[in-house]
């Protein structure tokens, strides 16, 4: 064993027996890649430990407080002892060991609201343990509020948070809010890693209607003289509510009614004045925007 070096703040950085190591019951994370913990095995078993891992002393045995993964990786790796900074216990606390793991981005998001509870239930014993959790990790209220926020989602979405299949809490919001068989079908797509947040929930657009390139050929046929896309226009053209007198002046007045009379002989005095006025009105526009 080497020689053991005392810090600041009652740490002390020795080799320990990888058999007196185990992790702590407090521990938030609780999922470990086996792909990852083999590559970093095979690391370690190269290069050696980069970090040493942090424990505390509990009797005769150590408990993780930071690195169960490097101390796992070196099971796997086969070695029996690992470097250690053993810490005192008046620099250990719950929290400490909270924040060692809550701000790494692979923690599971499920793992993480369950520490930050049974955190904050052993503080409530004193009072406000809410209040006391955030001044011990040094965060918000609303940090807090956000972490614990898995636990209210629904069963079938909250074990794809638990299987790390989701992470982010606004598209778990967005999954659990989804009914029926649209909620299946984004389930079943996130467990065969097909779903795409993006393309799920595109709003689709209601398709316009259009007019058939057979339709405008017809009606070219029927009357040559009507422009090209002059039946588009048609029906995209509101239909005019109004009293036929009150139409009929107002194209009087807007100069139109003379062209009418000349091109639509009787159209003031038709049963349905409107529908021949406004079906040419739409033809004259048609033909000013081809001539502008």
């Amino acid at each position: 064993m080497c020689e053991e070096k005392k810090t600041q703040l009652e740490e002390v950085m020795t080799k320990l027996p990888i058999s007196l190591i185990e992790p702590d019951p407090g521990q938030p994370r609780t999922q470990f890649n086996e792909k990852g913990l083999q590559e970093l095995a095979s690391n370690i078993r190269a290069c050696g430990l980069a970090q040493p891992i942090s424990v505390r002393q509990d009797g005769g045995r150590y408990l993780i407080i930071a690195g169960e993964r490097r101390w796992r990786a070196h099971q796997l790796a086969g070695l029996s002892h690992i470097d250690v900074i053993i810490r005192g216990e008046s620099v250990v606390n719950g929290s400490q060991q909270l924040a060692e793991n809550f701000f790494r981005e692979d923690l599971n998001p499920y793992d993480k609201a369950i520490a930050v509870l049974n955190r904050i239930t052993k503080l409530d014993a004193e009072g406000d343990g809410r209040k006391k959790f955030c001044t011990e990790l040094g965060v918000s209220a609303s940090w807090v509020s956000k972490a614990l926020a898995p636990l209210n989602l629904s069963k079938d979405i909250l074990a794809l948070v638990k299987k790390n299949l989701v992470r982010d809490y606004a598209l778990c919001k967005k999954l659990d809010k989804l009914r029926g068989d649209r909620r299946q079908r984004a389930i079943q797509q996130i467990r065969n890693g097909t779903f795409s947040s993006v393309e799920f929930f595109k709003r689709k657009r209601p398709q316009r209607s259009s007019v058939s390139e057979s339709q405008e050929n017809s009606a070219q046929e029927a009357n040559p003289s009507v422009p090209r896309g002059t039946m588009a226009m048609r029906r995209r053209q509101p239909r005019a509510s109004l009293p036929s007198d009150l139409l009929v002046n107002l194209l009087d007045r807007a100069g139109l009614g003379e062209q009418l009379d000349d091109e639509v002989p009787g159209w003031r005095e038709a049963p349905d004045p409107q529908k021949k006025a406004l079906d040419r009105v739409a033809v004259l526009l048609a033909e000013c925007s081809e001539s502008a």
